[in-house]
């Protein structure tokens, strides 16, 4: 049977919808202690998202036959503990790692991979709507803002101006973009954007690339307002995926390639995209526009833009090339022998993993990726078996999604899939 009518005709379970929106608020990370890749459960906000595990499993039933490789997977990650715990002699241990990998095992083998898709796919179309009403009533009443903000959740990122964890907007005092930008449910455009271009190649993926189609519209919509450099560069992988599935009916084609050609005017020629990755490359920007004395007096955490932050996981990963830094920051090169006194936040998740999990697990990850992005494209019945690595390697550029529950769901998928699953009552 067509697994995407499988999912289209299928009634959605309001309970498996808030479990959904709940994970993914704590992978949008606006709410400050919120967040699903640093379950350490020593704060209320971090109880949740294991009592929303629960709650799925209480009403679902899983399929536990074989699961040699969920043993195995735990077990790689126990012995990386293990190995970090006795190279620095910390106690250190982050549970969210484990988390992770049994909420992916969970998800597949309770739903399967095209009720997943279609679970998630409405969830986070939910919140973008939402977050496209509130962006577009500000945008049309500006003085709605200030009433808002003193409304807000408390946040802890100066790139938001004001959130209630599952919708919020930018900082209003920004120069970047040429209006208000939207950031949705995350802590920053960037990051909203990169989970909407994931969700739009799942859109694509469950529909054979065929445009228009329902959810297509809010989810570009939600990139095109973010304006975000890290959405609208991987979004380009979406448009690949467009061009190598075009039929043969020329109306097709004509529609797909316009929308290449507008992306293309828009990344390259707008002053704001061009600005923002000139900034983006110069490897001298963190020297020019900022302070280490200043960071030091008042304790602000410091974000290097690509290029810097790319050549500083380079020092990380050879610093610690088997078993990396682990979890804890403040193990990495850069933070205890170049900047031991500032708080710095690298986010190349493309070097990240390897920095922290070591090169043999992070070729692991990779090579799970890539395994699970080509039966994707077999399973659904599309060319492209490349498309979802591209894609998540493209949002990896700015965040290390690889240890996030959900996309550890398509990471995982070649090992813990299995066609006589179960699925929920």
């Amino acid at each position: 049977m067509d697994s995407t009518n499988i999912s289209y005709k299928e009634k959605a379970d309001k309970r498996i919808i808030l479990v959904f929106i709940i994970q993914l608020i704590a992978l949008g990370g606006a709410v400050d202690g919120f967040m699903s890749h640093s379950v350490k459960m020593n704060s209320w906000e971090n109880c949740i998202l294991p009592i929303a595990l629960l709650y799925y499993l209480s009403f679902s039933n899983i399929d536990l036959k074989k699961i040699k490789a969920l043993y195995f997977v735990l077990s790689v990650i126990t012995i990386s503990q293990i190995a970090v715990i006795y190279k620095y002699g910390t106690g250190n241990i982050l549970i969210g790692r484990y988390y992770d990998v049994i909420i992916a095992f969970v998800l597949l083998r309770s739903l399967g991979i095209d009720r997943f898709f279609f679970y998630f796919e409405n969830s986070v179309t939910i919140l973008v709507k939402i977050s496209l009403l509130l962006w577009g009533v500000c945008l049309l009443f500006p003085m709605l803002c200030n009433i808002l903000v003193p409304l807000s959740l408390p946040i802890g990122f100066p790139t938001c101006s004001f959130t209630w964890g599952f919708v919020g907007l930018a900082n209003l005092d920004s120069t970047e973009g040429l209006v208000l930008r939207n950031l949705g449910f995350a802590w920053e455009p960037g990051r909203f954007s990169s989970i909407l271009v994931v969700t739009l190649m799942i859109h694509l993926f469950r529909n054979r690339f065929n445009l228009f189609r329902k959810n297509f519209v809010p989810l570009l919509l939600g990139i095109i307002s973010s304006q975000a450099t890290t959405g609208y560069m991987a979004f380009s992988v979406c448009l690949l995926g467009l061009l190598v599935n075009s039929d043969k009916k020329r109306s097709s084609k004509l529609v797909k390639y316009s929308l290449c050609g507008i992306f293309c005017i828009v990344l390259f020629c707008s002053p704001f995209m061009l600005e923002k990755m000139k900034q983006i490359l110069d490897p001298e920007y963190f020297l020019n526009s900022n302070n280490i004395e200043r960071l030091e007096r008042t304790g602000e955490q410091y974000v290097p833009q690509r290029a810097e932050g790319l050549l500083m996981e380079f020092m990380n990963v050879a610093d610690s090339p088997w078993i990396g830094y682990g979890d804890f920051k403040g193990e990495s090169y850069i933070s205890r022998e170049l900047f031991p006194t500032i708080d710095i936040a690298l986010s190349n998740g493309i070097l990240q993993i390897f920095a922290m999990l070591g090169i043999p697990i992070g070729l692991l990850l990779y090579w799970a990726l890539y395994k699970s992005s080509t039966l994707l494209a077999s399973h659904f019945k599309v060319k492209g078996g490349y498309l979802f690595f591209l894609v998540i390697c493209a949002v990896n550029v700015s965040y290390n999604f690889f240890v996030e529950p959900f996309f550890m769901v398509i990471i995982l998928y070649c090992l813990f899939e299995r066609k006589d699953r179960l699925c929920v009552n």
